[in-house]
């Protein structure tokens, strides 16, 4: 594949998980496959964004 698309997928993994499921694909990328993420990252009600 020339490029391999997560979309909501990794939200429901703890980072560990996650690192290992993209390690996975390390033994069949090619020269220049690409990996897209697609998340939503949210914050909580009481949560502050600092610009």
């Amino acid at each position: 594949a020339d490029v391999y698309f997560f979309c909501a997928i990794f939200h429901n993994w703890s980072d560990t998980y996650t690192v290992r499921i993209l390690r996975n694909l390390i033994p069949v990328l090619k020269p220049g496959v690409k990996i897209v993420l697609d998340a939503v990252v949210t914050v909580a009600p009481d949560e502050v964004l600092e610009q």
